[in-house]
């Protein structure tokens, strides 16, 4: 989906693919009209063969001779004529790779997974798998990457074999779960999402006690008494009109809850409040790495793509001075470097909304004050912008840009 952002002129480079596509399916279309006709021919030749020699009428060998060879003929030239239009579909990649940038080499720092670098994402891979509970895959790549074993999260474990359960229809292990984890807690502390969950749990396991044993279900009603008094107290009496629909759910206002389709949702929700509850990420940081990279993919692309047209080669690489005539190679350290600093703003969503523990890269400590963005776009802590404000302005230790008072701005995470 993102590649749509990664050309200004989309509508066209899709429009001239899909006209070589409809091209070649023009003339295949053609050549199946005309093989089957001919193939259908063979076929009826064939079954009144059959029907004389099952009816016991003698059949000349010339005759069944002429079939074979007609049906040897027929897919020969089928497989023959079909050859002509491989060349119609293979001009379909070659418009593709055409109208679409399908080189993303530009997007990484060949130097980048090196010495600790290349350890640190080791780690991350390893602490996604302990996430998965792959602990025998965890195990293999610590040998292997020289890292130390990391102790198991039993909590990951847990949630890994409900979440099993939830794709099996079994609700049970979870509703136990999210009640083991909220047994310290009484009902007002418990947030929304948490009791939400819970409860369309429980009414997935109700839905379906009503249409069996009426007694069970009457006995399972009952436990919804412990969301009197809280925010979703209200979905208690629509629960009853269950009974009224008994053996006709699918045709009720309740046949929600009997889709496929609500499932993918309710595991969504219980991993996001499990991990809540247990003080976990919802998502791995390997996992969230790759979706902001995933994200940030197109503009990256986008400004290497204007620098290269703006400069006329790929920042970093190695150029040719024309001017002195001899052909020597020299580095664009200048390019190279700008390249290295470059900011581009990336929105994320919310997906990659978090709290986060502000560090000033200068001061080195979270406890510097609050975050300061200057115009340059670095931010720094208000602490180190004090330290290097000089009258009304102050320059960026990290590019010589200047900020004025009113042009910096405090950020709230």
């Amino acid at each position: 989906p993102f590649a749509f952002y990664l050309f200004p002129n989309m509508a066209e480079n899709c429009s001239a693919v899909l006209k070589e596509l409809h091209k070649a399916e023009k003339k295949l279309d053609e050549w199946q009209a005309g093989s089957v006709q001919d193939i259908d021919a063979v076929l009826l030749k064939i079954s009144d063969l059959l029907e004389k020699i099952e009816g016991g009428t003698d059949v000349l060998t010339e005759d069944a001779l002429a079939v074979q060879e007609k049906a040897r003929k027929t897919v020969e030239g089928c497989a023959q004529s079909h050859k002509k239009y491989h060349s119609d579909i293979s001009r379909i990649g070659k418009v593709v790779d055409k109208n679409f940038f399908a080189d993303f080499s530009c997007t990484c720092l060949p130097d980048m997974f090196e010495d600790d670098h290349k350890k640190l994402l080791d780690q991350g891979i390893h602490d996604h798998l302990v996430r998965q509970s792959r602990v025998d895959i965890s195990k293999t790549l610590c040998a292997e990457a020289g890292l130390e074993e990391a102790s198991i999260n039993t909590a990951y474990v847990s949630i890994n074999k409900v979440m099993d359960s939830l794709k099996d229809r079994d609700v049970l292990p979870a509703i136990a779960f999210l009640q083991e984890a909220m047994e310290p807690s009484t009902s007002t502390d418990v947030s929304h999402q948490t009791l939400q969950i819970l409860f369309k749990l429980m009414t997935l396991r109700f839905v379906r006690l009503v249409d069996g044993d009426l007694q069970e279900a009457l006995s399972y009603y009952a436990l919804f008494d412990q969301f009197l008094g809280t925010s979703v107290a209200g979905g208690i009496s629509q629960l009853a009109g269950c009974f009224v629909y008994r053996h006709r759910l699918a045709n009720s206002p309740y046949s929600e809850y009997l889709d496929d389709a609500i499932w993918d949702g309710v595991r969504e929700s219980f991993l996001r409040v499990a991990t809540q509850l247990n003080g976990m990420p919802v998502n791995s940081p390997l996992s969230t790495c790759v979706w902001a990279g995933t994200k940030a993919l197109p503009a990256i692309v986008d400004m290497h793509v204007r620098l290269h047209t703006t400069f006329g080669q790929v920042p970093g690489k190695k150029f040719e001075d024309k001017d002195k005539g001899n052909g020597k190679e020299e580095e664009d350290d200048g390019a190279e470097s700008e390249r290295k600093q470059l900011q581009i703003e990336v929105k994320l969503g919310e997906r990659c909304f978090y709290h986060s523990i502000f560090s000033c890269p200068i001061l080195r400590r979270g406890n510097a004050g609050d975050p300061i963005r200057l115009r340059c776009g670095h931010v720094i802590s208000n602490g180190a912008y004090v330290k290097i404000r000089v009258g009304s302005r102050a320059r960026c230790p990290y590019c010589p840009d200047d900020t004025e008072n009113s042009d910096a701005s405090r950020l709230y995470f």
